[in-house]
């Protein structure tokens, strides 16, 4: 039997790791970093891979966007995240009731981290729009 998925357990877990992104990210554009290399914050790491996993995925839509619009790849990119988080909490529901039953919770949890990265996002592309806009 897998453990049921616990937002509020997994909200706390993943708001420290998702404020971990966020100084991260702050200290590597303020040059107090030296990339992505993975930084010691408190007992957890981030790791070059989460970063590999990241740059992976924006490439990915890159690519797509070359035989596409930019607005379906980003479309594209959202029903799979959020097929994704649908499929991670079903992964540790016991069966489809218990899966209905952390519904409210597990999209509170995942619209919020949501909003907290493009916040963080938007944050960084207006700070530093020129130099995003001529990669």
């Amino acid at each position: 039997m897998r453990p049921a998925f616990n937002a509020t357990a997994v909200s706390v877990a993943a708001a420290a790791y998702c404020k971990r992104i966020l100084d991260h990210n702050d200290q590597w554009r303020n040059g107090r970093s030296s990339g992505r290399k993975g930084i010691l914050m408190s007992d957890d790491i981030i790791t070059q891979e989460f970063w590999r996993r990241v740059d992976d995925v924006i490439a990915l839509a890159n690519d797509q966007v070359r035989g596409s619009n930019i607005g379906e790849v980003s479309t594209s990119l959202l029903c799979a995240v959020a097929r994704f988080n649908a499929f991670n909490v079903a992964n540790t529901s016991s069966d489809s009731s218990d899966m209905q039953n952390q519904k409210d919770e597990s999209m509170k949890y995942f619209a919020e981290l949501y909003r907290k990265l493009l916040e963080n996002s938007f944050d960084d592309y207006v700070k530093d729009f020129e130099s995003h806009r001529s990669r």
